[in-house]
């Protein structure tokens, strides 16, 4: 990755993304509330998932330089999770701190969605690489 200019987050301990040489770390919800401070150096990109505005609140707690919420559409790598919808994403993005990426059921004819819904852009895999049906 780095080979072109690509940065890299490490979604796992501190210690392993400084070991293995990774631009930062991604946290997932569970282990946002784990840290009592931020986790890695200010020279490091540190991330977020969230899934609730309480998510989104700890995530600017810790200090992270962005957040993804989700799952904003239905998505199926997450079948059972409920979809937050547009309006509810663009309510908790308003009230963040932290700027925050749109994931789940994401593909690329929906950035100025994101945008217009007050998101910094998209994330995703399935939506982004063209293959819908991916696994």
């Amino acid at each position: 990755a780095h080979a072109h200019q690509a940065r890299v987050l490490f979604n796992g301990s501190p210690e392993s993304a400084t070991r293995m040489g990774a631009d930062g770390v991604h946290l997932s919800s569970r282990t946002l509330f784990e840290h009592q401070a931020r986790p890695v150096a200010s020279e490091q990109l540190l991330a977020a998932s969230c899934h609730s505005p309480a998510d989104l609140a700890r995530a600017a707690e810790l200090g992270v330089d962005f957040a993804v919420l989700s799952p904003v559409l239905p998505t199926p790598s997450h079948p059972d999770a409920e979809p937050l919808g547009w309006p509810r994403f663009a309510a908790w993005v308003d009230a963040a701190a932290v700027p925050v990426y749109a994931l789940g059921g994401m593909s690329s004819n929906l950035l100025e969605t994101a945008w217009a819904h007050g998101g910094q852009g998209i994330a995703g895999i399935r939506g982004l690489w063209g293959d819908e049906q991916a696994g």
